[in-house]
């Protein structure tokens, strides 16, 4: 949990972008994602739920299969967490594709080259959009696989 906070610190200095809506739904799962991929665990904080006495052992598990379509309705950003754990297990996906050292750049690429729209609704797609370019950078089977992972869990994807 302290690489997850120390994350936002990093990730949040960026961008100079209200922490709401998809912005912070994204930013969340890109912050329990990179502590992860450094862990080599998909389990976000495991001493954290088993000190908290949760049910599960974990706070959050980026090795899912959650889509999109789960949260896409969520205009309003009321459950950033959740819909930021739809994000983090299409990242982890794209590692498990690619593997941690081609994905962890790629996304912090694609995170660094934002430009926020100013409309909510509009940021999964934009920050898909930079994940593809990021990862067109790589190569044309990077772009392919991120693409993939992206349009199997029913992301908004450019043309």
């Amino acid at each position: 949990m302290p690489l997850r906070e120390y994350n936002h610190h990093v990730l949040t200095s960026a961008h100079k972008e209200q922490w709401q809506g998809s912005y912070a739904a994204i930013e969340s799962g890109i912050a329990d994602y990179l502590g992860c991929s450094f862990l080599n665990n998909p389990r976000l904080g495991e001493l954290a739920a088993k000190a908290l006495g949760l049910p599960q052992p974990f706070i959050r598990n980026m090795a899912n299969d959650r889509n999109f379509d789960d949260v896409k309705d969520d205009s309003a950003g009321q459950d950033i967490h959740g819909t930021g754990e739809v994000w983090s297990g299409a990242l982890w996906a794209m590692r498990t594709a690619l593997n941690r050292d081609v994905s962890d750049p790629i996304i912090a690429k694609a995170w660094l080259s934002m430009k926020w729209p100013n409309v909510d609704s509009e940021k999964p797609l934009a920050f898909t959009t930079a994940l593809l370019a990021a990862a067109g950078q790589r190569g044309p089977e990077q772009a392919k696989a991120v693409r993939a992972v992206l349009q199997s869990r029913h992301f908004p994807l450019p043309s």
